[in-house]
């Protein structure tokens, strides 16, 4: 991935060199640019990322599943209902 590197510091460590001002990220201006509602320039190597990825968040945010398929809710009374009239066993009519 680009940007990224390992690091030999522990997390009590950044936290550290965080608090003493030694941090190289720009956290606080991405944080005030989304608090101003300013969008990210689109990447110059994939332009359709930023949109692609808001909209999954927003089918993720209306509660639809993140899977293609679609999820069906079956009440257990229906399935009991199946099993003492429909199966196998209940026409024979060995039941347990």
């Amino acid at each position: 991935m680009t940007g990224s590197k390992m690091t030999t510091m522990t997390l009590k460590d950044m936290r550290a060199a965080r608090e003493r001002g030694e941090t190289k990220s720009d956290l606080d201006r991405v944080q005030q640019m989304v608090r101003d509602g300013i969008a990210p320039a689109e990447d110059e190597d994939s332009p359709n990322a930023a949109a692609s990825m808001r909209a999954e968040i927003e089918k993720r945010r209306r509660g639809r599943s993140s899977g293609s398929e679609q999820k069906v809710q079956v009440p257990f009374a229906t399935i009991a209902r199946y099993w003492t009239t429909s199966s196998p066993l209940a026409k024979d009519g060995k039941r347990g």
